[in-house]
């Protein structure tokens, strides 16, 4: 079973929310929609080594709508980026009705504007059905795969993160763009405990976050981090272990790549170049101790560095079970 993954956005290279996504390959669902940061997932069956044709389908209200053909493989399966096209009233509508609205007045010309708004929907497909918290369910789904609220919490009251929750994260991580996988591993944190505004969690906020999310942060990092030997390059259980090993924050900062001549590196110099190559990257060099407001920062001031560790939140939830 392969999962694939896309994004649509707009010519603005902002996500459009709740687009249907229309596939015509064999063993896929036939519909999907988007999430609000513009991402579309599906899985299917195919042979290794092999690969299957078929066309996708996109269309959301306010856009023309977008047809192409696609191969999958299980070698690639991150699916190239859909820009749309905002729909241009103008253009398209017959002549008929375009000299009838400048000609008509009154109940004709009520009655032209809803033939021209009914012309311009159809076969436009609504968008999904929404919950009373404006939470996005498939059509084809059932209600026990409806995504939760960001902010909601167990009887516990720890905060959790639905699945779609991590859908920017992956994404991220799927095309390889590590610092945009750094800075939504720190927005994920901050939004659940409403602190974008200060830009850091203290202890007792990271306490607040249910240890299912940190699990799942750092085994999304450890999965699309692997190198040919397998080996996962990246992750909070990675960057722990190291720590273990070199118990100290600058043998730490040393080992992970955060230091160069004993001095503690910038978050603005932190390279994706250098995070693309698995091969040769630092083990442990991301995600990093995360971005304060300033992107000048040393690495040293991170607040997410100081809650790694074993008597940290983040150390103590790598030592649970999940």
């Amino acid at each position: 079973m392969a999962n694939f993954i896309g994004r649509v956005v707009n010519q603005k290279n902002e996500p459009i929310d709740g687009a249907t996504v229309s596939l015509e390959f064999e063993g896929t669902p036939s519909v999907v929609y988007t999430d609000g940061e513009g991402i579309y997932r599906f899985e299917t069956n195919i042979i290794a080594g092999r690969t299957i044709n078929g066309n996708i389908r996109v269309s959301v209200n306010g856009y023309q709508n977008y047809n192409r053909f696609i191969e999958l493989s299980n070698n690639n399966t991150r699916i190239e980026e859909i820009r749309l096209r905002e729909k241009d009233v103008r253009r398209g509508l017959p002549l008929p009705i375009i000299v009838a609205l400048i000609g008509a007045g009154g109940a004709i010309l009520a009655a032209l504007i809803t033939a021209v708004v009914s012309y311009l929907n159809n076969d436009i497909p609504s968008k999904p059905p929404k919950t009373s918290n404006n939470t996005i369910i498939s059509q084809t789904s059932s209600p026990t795969n409806a995504v939760a609220p960001k902010n909601s919490s167990s009887s516990n009251n720890k905060l959790k993160l639905s699945d779609n929750g991590y859908n920017l994260l992956r994404f991220s991580l799927a095309k390889k763009d590590f610092i945009k996988a750094d800075e939504e591993t720190s927005g994920i944190l901050l939004r659940l405990t409403g602190n974008t505004t200060i830009g850091y969690n203290t202890p007792d906020d990271a306490a607040k976050i249910d240890c299912s999310v940190y699990q799942k942060i750092d085994n999304l990092w450890k999965d699309y981090s692997k190198s040919l030997s397998s080996e996962s390059k990246f992750g909070f259980s990675v960057q722990r272990r190291i720590f273990l090993e070199k118990p100290s924050v600058e043998r730490f900062g040393d080992a992970v790549g955060w230091r160069k001549n004993n001095s503690w590196i910038t978050y603005n110099t932190l390279s994706n170049d250098i995070a693309k190559n698995l091969e040769k990257a630092p083990t442990g060099y991301l995600p990093s101790a995360f971005r304060v407001p300033s992107s000048d920062a040393k690495l040293s001031r991170g607040w997410m560095v100081w809650h790694l560790f074993p008597k940290g939140t983040v150390g103590k939830c790598l030592d649970s079970p999940e």
